[in-house]
């Protein structure tokens, strides 16, 4: 049986209405207080706080394999390797490890996360840097079709009423609402000295374009037949060519954003681990960099999530067919030197690319 590894936010309940529950910015992962978190002593009640209940200095300690940190009873694996804080006084600091059979943290594979409390701040690998824009960072936006329509066209949906084909410079998110997305990128950032604000839409925006990697499946038992993609996404790169690279660095042919060893079209937020972190892969976590041509600039922290991920499987392999369909979505990625970049993006996608597992020996 495989471990669990789910994250736990260690979050800061002092303070909050009982009633509240304590959700992680990762929606796959809500805990609850226990049934009598406290904030003034134990009352009536000498028992040991569980999991999630509001602790301090004059209640009753937390119950075995719990600590009181920030004023909430949580795994002391987690409260340890969050104490001092690594987030300085800006971040929280999050934790996982691997989990027993019990669902008690081992403290094996443990990785520490750092978040930001406001929406409009990201943590770029050092600290919490805030948007200058009222509206925060680039978010995704798309186009929607008048009351009544959808997609595809008449052609594939005959008998639907309001099917219509997409306008030029869009495609359409079937699987979204039957959407007609409009091709767009939102870029800004700070690199190599230069403030970025690049923003362009419809057919301007096909310069860049996404290249979905998919694993390898597991070669034959005897060896005869080499392996093909298994239909578990990879990664995901979006390559920028043209004027856009140029807008992006003076000079560049070409910038690719590199987001790799996560299953990324799955359309959950993934974070971004500095790739010192071996393994990177952990169901929700990713490593990424950015190419400027052929040099590359490993990400520091930073988060991924495709809203849209669009296209056919005409030959039922699991794969998303060769050159066509479109992902939509954002990225902010930390890099060094206090360097970023953000955005927003619906691009079309080029041919797939088949990669080994996460953590397959080289040339296997």
């Amino acid at each position: 049986m495989s471990k669990l590894q789910p994250w736990f936010s260690l979050c800061l309940l002092a303070g909050a209405a009982p009633w509240l529950s304590c959700a992680t910015d990762d929606p796959r992962v809500v805990f609850s207080p226990g049934s009598q978190p406290v904030t003034e002593g134990p009352g009536e009640d000498p028992s040991a706080r569980g999991f999630g209940e509001l602790c301090n200095d004059v209640t009753p300690v937390c119950r075995d394999g719990l600590s009181c940190y920030e004023g909430t009873c949580t795994p002391a694996v987690y409260a340890t390797a969050c104490t001092p804080n690594p987030c300085g006084g800006q971040g929280l600091c999050n934790a996982r490890s691997d989990l027993a059979e019990d669902g008690t943290p081992t403290g094996e594979n443990l990785v520490l996360i750092c978040r930001c409390p406001a929406p409009n701040e990201e943590w770029d690998g050092t600290t919490c840097r805030a948007s200058s824009s009222a509206d925060g960072y680039p978010a995704f936006n798309g186009t929607v079709l008048a009351p009544g329509e959808t997609c595809p066209g008449p052609e594939a949906q005959p008998d639907v009423l309001g099917a219509t084909d997409c306008p030029a410079g869009t495609f359409c998110d079937a699987t979204a609402a039957g959407r007609c997305l409009e091709y767009q990128l939102s870029l800004v950032g700070a690199l190599g000295g230069r403030d970025i604000d690049v923003g362009v839409t419809g057919s301007e925006s096909t310069t860049v374009e996404c290249i979905r990697e998919y694993v390898l499946a597991e070669p034959a038992a005897d060896g005869a037949e080499p392996p093909a993609a298994s239909g578990l996404s990879a990664g995901l790169k979006l390559v920028i060519t043209g004027a856009l690279a140029e807008a992006v660095s003076p000079g560049a042919l070409s910038v690719t954003v590199d987001v790799s060893n996560g299953d990324v079209l799955s359309g959950l937020p993934f974070l971004v681990l500095p790739q010192t972190n071996v393994p990177a892969p952990r169901g929700d976590s990713v490593s990424a960099s950015l190419v400027i041509d052929v040099a590359p600039l490993a990400a520091l922290g930073g988060q991924v999530t495709l809203d849209s991920v669009s296209g056919p499987d005409e030959n039922g392999d699991g794969l998303i067919d060769d050159a066509t369909g479109a992902v939509g979505g954002t990225f902010f990625l930390g890099l060094p030197e206090g360097q970023f970049l953000a955005a927003s993006f619906v691009v079309p996608c080029g041919p797939n690319e088949v990669v080994p597992a996460p953590g397959a020996p080289a040339g296997g």
